[in-house]
């Protein structure tokens, strides 16, 4: 039998998170990287929607936020809410990228909305957050994005946005 403490061999599929609705956090374990995709899985069938780990930037991905809502007819919807980090020089985990996702699950999945809500504001030591929530029902789905902290400017595309 297999060691349970032992990590996976390479080319495998672990999944990180599974909190209903059809969509999990799938990373397939590599050589050199580890990438962690959002999957919606209809009946035997599973479908890549993005990847979480912002495209192969290198860094730990930590998932801060993973929602199932219902959206028109019916149709699960995810919202999820990811950090990319690095070390310090002091080993501390210090956030360098984060994003909101919202992606329809069912049987045509796809993403709704991508929001960055960390990112650098001007000078590079001057960071900004967003927050991203999703209000939904079957008749409407908004998702309301602010700045929480750091500096705005007149650019800015903040507010609700509309999703069906």
């Amino acid at each position: 039998p297999a060691d349970p403490a032992a990590p996976p061999p390479r080319g495998a599929c672990v999944t990180s998170h599974r909190h209903g609705g059809g969509a999990s956090a799938i990373t397939v374990v590599g050589r050199e990287r580890s990438p962690t995709f959002l999957v919606a899985t209809t009946g035997k069938t599973a479908r890549a929607l993005a990847r979480l780990d912002a495209d192969g930037d290198a860094g730990e991905l930590t998932i801060t936020g993973w929602v199932v809502a219902r959206g028109a007819g019916g149709v699960p919807v995810v919202h999820v809410d990811a950090e990319l980090g690095a070390r310090d020089a002091a080993g501390k985990l210090r956030a360098a990228r984060a994003r909101s996702l919202v992606c329809a699950l069912g049987a045509a999945p796809r993403c709704l909305a991508e929001v960055p809500t960390l990112a650098r504001a001007g000078t590079a030591s001057t960071l900004r957050r967003l927050a991203a929530r999703l209000d939904a029902s079957e008749e409407r789905g908004v998702l309301r994005v602010t700045v929480t902290s750091g500096p705005t400017t007149p650019a800015d595309v903040l507010g609700d946005h509309r999703l069906w």
